[in-house]
């Protein structure tokens, strides 16, 4: 249970970065890679520096908010102003994730 709950926890911090810039196929595998990362991070951590599961736990919130900025960051750029329409609601999720 512990781990199934930082897996979720680390997915929707990282979620809400890139929150309404991605489809659903962009974001499976985004969740897909993150687990994974994640998994070799504790694996990192708990092995190579023996830590308890506790600070291990604090871990995951500075990692998903990092993941979820780069992943923002390496998604392509909006379409300038004349090419959106205009009933597009704009979002700041790269604030929002690191709240």
């Amino acid at each position: 249970i512990r781990l199934a709950t930082m897996s979720a926890l680390s997915v929707l911090i990282s979620v809400d970065a890139v929150l309404g810039k991605v489809n659903l196929a962009q974001l499976v595998v985004m969740v897909l890679v993150e687990v994974r990362a994640l998994g070799n991070l504790r694996m990192v951590i708990s092995n190579i520096f023996n830590t308890d599961y506790h600070m291990n736990m604090m871990h995951i919130y500075v990692f998903a908010a990092y993941f979820g900025l780069s992943v923002a960051w390496c998604l392509p750029k909006p379409l300038p102003e004349g090419m959106e329409d205009k009933d597009q609601t704009a979002t700041i999720p790269s604030l929002s994730a690191m709240l």
